[in-house]
């Protein structure tokens, strides 16, 4: 199955231009002085419905959609603009894919909830020569600091895949509340949930980074 996420960040609340220029990160909103001890603080499908409606500012989720047509709406976001494909570094928005088929499955949590692994990004990704060129030698040293070089080959990252309607549905069968808005909004959007599940170096709590070894496609656009 594959997945899309459509973002522009124009307060620049995730780093998104700096992040995926350098070879980063997609950067869910918990880089903004969120709390990364919020999931062994709270209950899971609290912070799930809190992410739908009402919203959660300092989210450790990052919203994707399977309906790439949804994904191309929350590229464009408040604009009243177009999108006008790019491979120029001062690109807008982008549209990120992952194939879910195409990274390691570990195992089902519950039949809506999945866990997955890949290596994380490198200059051999296929997405490495789709990021725009004026960044490309940002990139490689980036890549390089990251890496580090070990013997034991790349570095895998973790991350949990939540259909957010199924796993509604599921949590109102086991006899809890789930408000109406929070269940029609994951339905209308087709919604796909990442949790970057690393843990901080060296730190108590989860990483607010979804590294981009995960990305099978990402377009690049400016509007117009």
């Amino acid at each position: 199955m594959k997945i899309w996420r459509g973002d522009s960040d124009p307060s620049s609340t995730r780093k998104l231009k700096y992040s995926v220029s350098n070879g980063e990160c997609l950067y869910s909103n918990l880089i903004n002085a969120g709390n990364p001890l919020a999931f062994q603080q709270s209950e899971f499908s609290n912070l799930l419905q809190q992410h739908v409606n009402p919203g959660w500012k300092k989210t450790h989720f990052l919203s994707f959609s399977k309906n790439k047509k949804i994904a191309e709406k929350y590229a464009i976001g408040n604009s009243s603009k177009t999108l006008n494909g790019t491979n120029k570094p001062d690109w807008d928005s982008l549209i990120a894919e992952i194939d879910l088929s195409a990274i390691k499955f570990v195992r089902k949590i519950t039949s809506s909830i999945s866990c997955y692994q890949f290596e994380e990004f490198t200059k051999n990704h296929c997405c490495y020569n789709l990021i725009p060129r004026g960044a490309v030698s940002m990139i490689a040293s980036m890549i390089s600091i990251s890496n580090g070089n070990k013997a034991g080959g790349p570095n895998i990252r973790n991350i949990i895949a939540i259909d957010v309607y199924e796993a509604f549905v599921q949590i109102q069968k086991n006899g809890k509340f789930i408000d109406s808005t929070a269940i029609n909004n994951s339905k209308l959007d087709e919604e796909v949930l990442i949790f970057p599940a690393d843990p901080l170096n060296g730190q108590l709590g989860n990483t607010a980074g979804l590294d981009m070894g995960c990305l099978s496609q990402i377009d690049f656009f400016k509007f117009v």
